[in-house]
């Protein structure tokens, strides 16, 4: 049967599953999640705990699914009088271009997911994503011995995950809410599919007072994708060069990476408190601005104590 490899990687961490057989009938074989050590060179560092932790997974794989996270890519949706995907990558980058104010076309890549409403036009919720973000991920993926068939964005993942979800339109529209370490995403869909999605730039790693991980907001702040000289990548000993400071996908480099329990711990109770309240208002915030009223809110990642009440 084929074995296939879902890899997730963060700022200073990672997880995997491995899975048995196919999309109708599979079986996890084998999962586990790590940090990697503070350091000047999280590339380096990041890409040695990986290649730690794969050697538990045990065996080899047919095809290896590399996951990003969507905190330091550009959303918006867009309109089109057409759905064919074929003409609408034809004209993606000319359309989106213009609310890339800070980020030359050429810089990023572009993909979409469609979006389900009641207009007679397409809409496509767009992913701008920085060329030197998926460039990282590769460096990474390859110091821990791994060649990804697949790059997507942890949204695009959840979008495929929700539509194995059987929804009937008795049900209405319902949330899902996945809380990461560093990012959060809020999707909401019906059995028409995937109505709306956000990707909220924080997530329980914030809990740790005084070492928060900064995810820059690319999108307000002109200067948060910076050139990267050629001394960062791989040299021909397969070291790192100087990284010279350079954000790990919009987060702070030496930052240290603190496991769920740890964050939950460490918050005091007005850090705790804060931290809930800004989640909730962001989730209230994003299902007004869609003009959505699910009829259920499924709560998905890690388990934050007073989130289920709060919402």
């Amino acid at each position: 049967m084929s074995r296939s490899l879902g890899i997730h990687i963060q700022p200073n961490g990672w997880s995997f599953v491995l899975l048995d057989g196919n999309s109708r009938k599979w079986s996890v074989r084998a999962h586990d999640k790590g940090t990697a050590e503070p350091g000047d060179r999280p590339r380096r560092n990041l890409g040695a705990a990986l290649a730690k932790g794969l050697k538990r997974s045990g065996g080899k794989v047919d095809q290896v699914i590399l996951t990003l996270p969507s905190s330091g890519s550009v959303l918006r949706e867009l309109s089109l009088p057409f759905s064919d995907r074929e003409k609408i990558e034809q004209v993606l980058k000319f359309e989106v271009e213009s609310d890339l104010y800070h980020l030359s076309i050429d810089e990023v890549v572009c993909d979409f997911v469609e979006l389900a409403d009641e207009r007679a036009t397409s809409t496509l919720l767009v992913a701008a994503t920085p060329k030197e973000y998926i460039q990282d991920s590769l460096d990474i993926l390859s110091r821990a011995g791994m060649d990804p068939q697949t790059v997507e964005l942890d949204l695009g993942a959840l979008c495929t995950a929700i539509g194995t979800y059987e929804m009937s339109e008795e049900d209405g529209a319902q949330a899902f809410l996945h809380v990461g370490g560093h990012t959060t995403l809020l999707l909401v869909a019906g059995a028409d599919g995937v109505r709306f999605v956000r990707s909220l730039p924080f997530g329980w790693q914030g809990l740790v007072q005084g070492e928060s991980v900064d995810v820059v907001d690319v999108e307000s702040e002109e200067e948060s994708v910076e050139e990267e000289s050629d001394s960062d990548s791989l040299d021909e000993d397969g070291e790192d060069g100087e990284d010279g400071g350079r954000k790990l996908f919009g987060a702070k480099p030496d930052i240290r990476a603190h496991s769920f329990e740890e964050a939950v711990e460490s918050a005091d109770a007005g850090t705790y408190e804060a931290f809930i309240s800004r989640l909730v208002g962001s989730v209230r915030r994003g299902l007004s601005a869609a003009s959505i009223k699910p009829s259920a809110v499924h709560l998905l990642g890690d388990e934050l104590p007073l989130l289920c009440e709060e919402l």
